[in-house]
């Protein structure tokens, strides 16, 4: 059974897992971080916080950010199930 701490790290670690697939698909899209937060009513520094890991998305702005940075929701929650899987590969389950 997974600690308190063990699912926090886990947590910290898929947020750093899609922080990069998002920074990494909006730029390939050509699309700033001003842009996306715009799109999603944020300050910029929120984006980045997102970006970097230190900021989970919320269920509800999955679909909007998904739009800001040019793919739709389903590609979105499939860049999250993958980086769950890579964590449960890493974990060995």
């Amino acid at each position: 059974m997974e600690t308190s701490s063990q699912r926090k790290q886990r947590n910290q670690e898929m947020n750093r897992l899609l922080g990069r697939w998002l920074a990494s698909v909006r730029a390939g899209n050509g699309i700033r971080q001003e842009e996306v937060a715009e799109a999603m009513g944020f300050m910029r520094p929120l984006v980045s916080k997102i970006e970097g890991g230190r900021r989970a998305l919320d269920a509800a702005e999955v679909p909007a950010y998904a739009r800001a940075i040019g793919v739709t929701p389903q590609e979105l929650l499939a860049a999250i199930l993958e980086a769950e899987a890579q964590l449960d590969l890493a974990d060995g389950d």
